[in-house]
């Protein structure tokens, strides 16, 4: 079934590719309901898509932990940047060989009272302009 998904359609001279992502669960180790069982297959189907380029991920109790630890630190993050918790600061990178300025990091610092010291951050390239 997934070989025939990820089968690339031809339109208009176009490829599409598909990459799909299934979770399984499996009745009665998983849940004792429908319920369960579609919520852990769920799950399972996000640590699939998480891995990259779809595939199939079979359910386990850790990804659950898992789950709950990302939506944890995900609401903790909307919290402190709704209290305006977060500290931008930028880092300047040179090329180590002539000292050039060939870049600069953004980095969005924020300081969790559990997670302690956590880093988001971009990079953007200089670009010369024409004068």
């Amino acid at each position: 079934m997934l070989r025939g998904i990820q089968t690339p359609i031809t339109h208009d001279a176009l490829e599409f590719y598909a990459a799909p992502s299934v979770g399984l669960a499996v009745f009665p180790d998983d849940g004792a309901d429908a319920a369960t069982i579609f919520k852990y297959a769920d799950t399972a189907m996000y640590q699939a898509r998480a891995s990259g380029n779809g595939g199939v991920a079979t359910y386990t109790p850790a990804m659950s932990s898992r789950l709950r630890t990302w939506l944890e630190l995900e609401a903790r993050l909307r919290r402190a940047v709704h209290n305006e918790l977060l500290t931008l600061v930028f880092q300047p990178k040179f090329r180590l060989s002539d000292n050039k300025l060939v870049g600069v990091e953004a980095l969005l610092r924020w300081c969790d009272a559990d997670y302690g010291d956590i880093l988001l951050h971009a990079l953007w390239r200089l670009r010369k302009t024409a004068a």
